[in-house]
C-alpha cells in the first residue's frame, strides 16, 4: 500500500487559519462540508482538538481554500510530498476510467416486471425525496394521526398526508457521509443508488435531460458538489449485497470489490484510505437469513479497516427489515412520489414522439375523479411502473379496477418465497398465496368496519393470531410471538402493511385496504341470497362515503351481483319510506318526468329525467352526476333548457315545447367530463339568452359573468377543448358556481318544492313546501346512495339483464 501524504500545521499556521476561519463566519459543520471532511478533522486542523498525527494534505488544502488561504500562507512549502497527492488524483482518475464500463453495466439500465426491453436509467429516473425522521420510530398518538387525516376534509385521504419534513434525497447525500436509506418495497432505493453511481462516473452533477426540467435538483447537487469537478474526486463502487453474500469461498468485502471491478488491492486501499471512494451497498434486506450476520460483520470490518471510514458509504435496506446498528451511520426514509414526480416519471416512460400522446392521456386518466384509488398506487414507483405497462399495452386502465389491484398485489406478494428475512415466521411461510390474501382480507375487514384506517399493532396481531390458530395446530404459547413475526414479515417482505408511527399500522395504500375488505365480503357471502349475513351487514354502510370503493369492488368481484344490488335498492327505498312529505315529493318527480319524457317522444332514459327533477335546483350535486351516468344526452339538454326556463320564468317542458331552437347543439362536442360539460353548456346558454332576458338585474349579472369567459371560447364542431379546459382549471369552476348561484334563485324549477327559499322577487305560491334540515340531509343521502347504485349497475359486473332493467326502471319512485 502506498504512503499517505500527511502534514501538520505549526502553531503559527493554526493561528492564521483560525483567524481566517472566524472572519469567514462559517460554522465548523459548514467548513467540513466545503472541505469534504468531518467536523472532527476540521477541529484537528484548527487546533481546537489535540492531534498527535498529521492530516492528509488535500484536506488541509481544502480547509485553507474554503477560508481564502493557500498552504503557502500557512507555512507549508510545495515540497516533494505534494507529489503523492497529485499521484492520488491521477490514480483516482485512472480507477474511474477502469470501473466506468462495469458501472454502466450495473447501473445504466432498468428492467423490472414485464418490461419487453430495458430502459435507460436517465429516461425514467425521478427525483427522490426523503424523510430525515423515520416514521416507524416516532411515538405518536393514534388520535393525532387520525385528526391529521380528517383535517384534510376530503372524501379519500392519502396516507402521504401524515408525512412531514421531506427534503430532496440528494440533500441527504450531501449532508451525511455515511447514510442508510430505508424504504418500502418498490420505493426506488436501488434506482437512487444507481443514479448516484452514474452521476459520479459521468463526472458531472446532473445529466442534461434532468437539468432542463428539474432545476431544484440541480441546485441540490450544486450544494453537494460545490463545483463542477467535485464528483471527479470519488471512485463509485456499486455492490449488490446479495451477490456478495452468495459468492463462493466467501471473500471479504475488500477482496470482493477488487475482484468485481478488477482493481489491484493496493490501489483500492490507497484510494479508500484517502477518502476518495463512494461505496454504494444495495439491498441489505435481500441477504439470506443465514448470511446476514456475516455480511454485517464484513461491512463493519471494511469501514473500520485502516482509514476506509474516510470514504463515503450509502446502504439501502427495506424499512421493516432494518434490524441493524451501524455506528456513525444516519438513517433516512425514502418517501413516496408526489404528483410532480409521477408526472415526470410518466413523461419519461412515454418518451418517444408516438408515445407522448399516450403519456398525456395516461396522466389525464390517472387524474380523473374515477381513478383516485389508482392514483394512490402511483405514489409507489414499482406500482407506477405496473400502471405504465398496463396502459402502454391497452391504452387504458382496466374497466374492472379489481383486476388492476390484483395484478399489483401479485407483484408484491409473489416475491415472498425468495425473500426470507424473518426466521421465526414459520406459519406464514407455509401459507399459500390464497391464504396470505385471506389473512390480509380478515385484517382489512375487521379494521375497516371500525373505520380504522390506522390501527394499533395489538389489534393487527390479534386478527393474525385468530386466523393462524384456525388454520393449523399451533402451540398457544408461541401464538403472540408468531403473530408479531408475521406482521413484521408482511411489512418487510411485501410492503402491504406499514408502520405509520411506533406500533401504529395501516395498509400501505387505502386502495389495498378497500380491495382486501371487498375480498373478505366476497369470500364470506352467499352471492345468490339476499339473506346473506355479511351482505346485509354491508348495507349499514351504504351512505358512508368511505365505503364507496368497497361497494364497487364487491360488485365487480361477485360471481353474480343480483342479490347485492337488490339489497342496495331495497335499503335506498327504505330511506324515504317513513316520510309522507318526501313520498309526495317523489310522486311529483315521477309525474314531471313522465310528462317531459312524453314531450321528447320517450327517447330518453326516464330514470335520468327523474334524477334531474329530484335535484331540480341543483342543491345536492352541481355536476348532476346521476344524469351523466344514466343518460348523457338528456342531461345536456336538461342543463341548457332549465337555464333558459329560469331566465324566462317557466318550466323546462315549456322550453322544450316552444323554444327548443334556442338550445345549443351539443352533439358535436368532444366527450367531456361532467363538471366541464355542465359549465360548458351553461356558459353557451348564458350567451344565447343574454339579449332576451327582460329582468335588468339578471341581465346585468349575466353580462358581467359573460365578460369573464375567454374571447376565443365558443361552440363549434372544430373546437379545441384544451382552451376551455385550461380556463376551467384556473377559474371556470368558480365561474360556474357564480352562474348557478345567479340563475337558480331567480326562478325555481321545483314549483311548490324548495330546498331553500328563492332570493329574488319571483312570485311565491302560498303552499310552498320547504324541506326541513332533516329532509335535506335525507335527500342528500338518498341521491348519493342512488348514484352509487347506478355506478355499480353500469360497471362491468355480472348481473342478470332482467334484474338490471328492473332496478333501473324503479329508480327514484315512491314506495308502493
Amino acid at each position: 500500500m502506498g504512503q499517505v501524504d500527511t502534514i501538520q500545521l505549526s502553531e503559527a499556521g493554526q493561528n492564521k487559519l483560525r483567524i481566517a476561519y472566524k472572519s469567514a463566519g462559517f460554522t465548523q459543520e459548514v467548513l467540513a462540508d466545503k472541505a469534504y471532511t468531518s467536523v472532527d478533522t476540521v477541529r484537528r486542523v484548527l487546533g481546537t482538538k489535540s492531534c498527535t498525527s498529521g492530516v492528509q494534505r488535500w484536506i488541509v488544502e481544502n480547509i485553507a481554500a474554503a477560508v481564502g488561504l493557500t498552504l503557502m500562507d500557512l507555512g507549508i512549502s510545495d515540497d516533494s510530498s505534494s507529489h503523492l497527492s497529485a499521484n492520488i488524483d491521477i490514480l483516482v482518475e485512472d480507477l474511474r476510467k477502469q470501473v466506468r464500463e462495469k458501472i454502466y453495466h450495473l447501473c445504466s439500465m432498468m428492467r423490472v416486471l414485464d418490461m419487453a426491453q430495458p430502459l435507460t436509467l436517465n429516461r425514467i429516473y425521478t427525483r427522490v425525496n426523503i424523510l430525515e425522521s423515520i416514521r416507524c420510530r416516532q411515538r405518536r398518538e393514534l388520535r393525532d394521526l387520525l385528526e391529521k387525516i380528517s383535517s384534510k376534509d376530503c372524501e379519500r385521504f392519502n396516507l402521504g398526508d401524515v408525512v412531514e419534513g421531506q427534503v430532496p434525497g440528494i440533500e441527504a447525500v450531501q449532508k451525511f457521509e455515511k447514510l442508510i436509506i430505508l424504504g418500502r418495497p418498490g420505493a426506488g432505493k436501488t434506482t437512487f443508488l444507481k443514479y448516484l453511481a452514474m452521476q459520479c462516473i459521468e463526472a458531472h452533477c446532473i445529466d442534461k435531460h434532468c437539468a432542463e426540467t428539474r432545476a431544484s435538483i440541480n441546485e441540490c447537487l450544486d450544494e453537494y458538489c460545490s463545483s463542477k469537478q467535485a464528483l471527479k474526486q470519488f471512485v463509485p463502487l456499486f455492490i449488490r449485497l446479495k451477490d456478495f453474500a452468495e459468492t463462493s469461498l466467501q471473500p471479504n468485502l475488500l477482496t470482493y470489490i477488487s475482484s468485481l471491478f478488477n482493481i489491484e488491492l493496493a490501489n483500492l486501499e490507497l484510494v479508500l484510505n484517502e477518502g476518495r471512494g463512494l461505496i454504494l451497498l444495495d439491498g441489505l434486506d435481500e441477504v439470506r437469513e443465514d448470511q446476514k450476520n456475516r455480511v454485517k460483520r464484513e461491512i463493519e470490518n471494511f469501514i473500520n479497516y485502516s482509514n476506509f471510514y474516510k470514504s463515503r458509504f450509502i446502504i439501502t435496506c427495506r424499512l421493516a427489515a432494518a434490524e441493524y446498528d451501524f455506528t456513525n451511520f444516519t438513517e433516512v426514509e425514502i418517501s413516496e412520489f408526489e404528483d410532480e414526480q409521477i408526472a415526470y416519471f410518466v413523461k419519461g416512460w412515454f418518451d418517444s414522439e408516438e408515445n407522448s400522446i399516450q403519456g398525456t392521456k395516461f396522466l389525464q386518466k390517472l387524474n380523473s375523479k374515477e381513478s383516485k384509488p389508482i392514483r394512490e398506487l402511483a405514489a409507489n414507483p414499482l406500482l407506477l411502473t405496473l400502471l405504465c405497462l398496463v396502459f402502454e399495452d391497452s391504452g387504458d386502465f382496466p374497466t374492472q379496477h379489481s383486476d388492476l389491484y390484483r395484478d399489483g398485489l401479485e407483484v408484491l406478494l409473489k416475491k415472498w418465497d425468495a425473500k426470507r428475512s424473518i426466521e421465526r415466521a414459520q406459519v406464514y411461510k407455509k401459507l399459500s398465496l390464497k391464504h396470505k390474501e385471506y389473512l390480509l382480507s380478515q385484517l382489512a375487514y375487521s379494521t375497516f368496519i371500525k373505520d380504522n384506517c390506522i390501527f394499533e399493532q395489538e389489534d393487527a396481531e390479534r386478527e393474525i393470531a385468530d386466523y393462524t390458530s384456525r388454520l393449523c395446530n399451533h402451540p398457544q404459547g408461541n401464538l403472540e410471538l408468531d403473530s408479531e413475526a408475521i406482521l413484521k414479515s408482511i411489512e418487510a417482505q411485501h410492503g402491504l402493511l406499514t408502520e405509520q408511527a411506533k406500533r401504529l399500522y395501516s395498509f400501505s395504500h387505502l386502495t389495498f385496504h378497500e380491495y382486501f375488505t371487498a375480498k373478505h365480503i366476497v369470500a364470506n357471502c352467499d352471492p345468490h341470497s339476499m339473506d346473506s349475513p355479511i351482505l346485509k351487514e354491508l348495507m349499514q354502510y351504504l351512505t358512508h362515503r368511505s365505503w364507496r370503493e368497497v361497494f364497487l369492488l364487491t360488485t365487480e368481484m361477485l360471481v353474480i351481483a343480483n342479490s347485492l344490488l337488490k339489497l342496495m335498492k331495497a335499503k335506498i327505498d327504505e330511506m324515504l319510506a317513513e316520510d309522507q312529505e318526501l313520498q309526495a315529493f317523489l310522486k311529483w318527480v315521477d309525474e314531471k318526468a313522465k310528462r317531459l319524457s312524453a314531450s321528447l317522444g320517450h327517447t330518453h332514459n326516464l330514470a335520468a329525467i327523474r334524477a334531474c327533477y329530484l335535484d331540480f335546483d341543483i342543491a345536492i350535486d352541481p355536476e348532476r352526476s346521476l344524469g351523466w351516468v344514466l343518460d348523457c344526452d338528456f342531461t345536456r339538454i336538461f342543463t341548457c333548457s332549465s337555464f333558459l326556463a329560469r331566465a324566462a320564468r317557466c318550466g323546462v317542458y315549456d322550453i322544450l315545447k316552444n323554444r327548443s331552437d334556442e338550445l345549443p347543439d351539443l352533439t358535436d362536442l368532444p366527450d367531456l367530463d361532467p363538471a366541464l360539460a355542465v359549465t360548458f353548456a351553461r356558459a353557451e346558454t348564458a350567451r344565447r339568452v343574454l339579449e332576451r332576458v327582460e329582468d335588468p338585474k339578471l341581465r346585468k349579472k349575466l353580462s358581467k359573468l359573460n365578460a369573464e369567459i375567454p374571447l376565443e371560447f365558443g361552440f363549434s364542431s372544430d373546437i379545441d377543448p384544451t382552451i376551455f379546459r385550461n380556463w376551467l382549471k384556473d377559474s371556470g369552476k368558480e365561474w360556474g358556481d357564480q352562474l348557478r348561484r345567479t340563475i337558480v334563485p331567480y326562478y325555481s324549477q321545483g314549483e311548490v318544492w324548495r330546498y331553500d327559499y328563492a332570493e329574488s322577487d319571483e312570485p311565491q305560491s302560498s303552499n310552498i313546501h320547504l324541506f326541513s334540515e332533516k329532509q335535506r340531509n335525507l335527500l342528500h343521502q338518498y341521491y348519493h346512495a342512488n348514484l352509487l347504485l347506478v355506478v355499480c349497475l353500469k360497471s362491468d359486473c355480472r348481473i342478470d339483464a332482467n334484474v338490471q332493467q328492473e332496478i333501473e326502471q324503479s329508480l327514484f319512485l315512491p314506495s308502493q
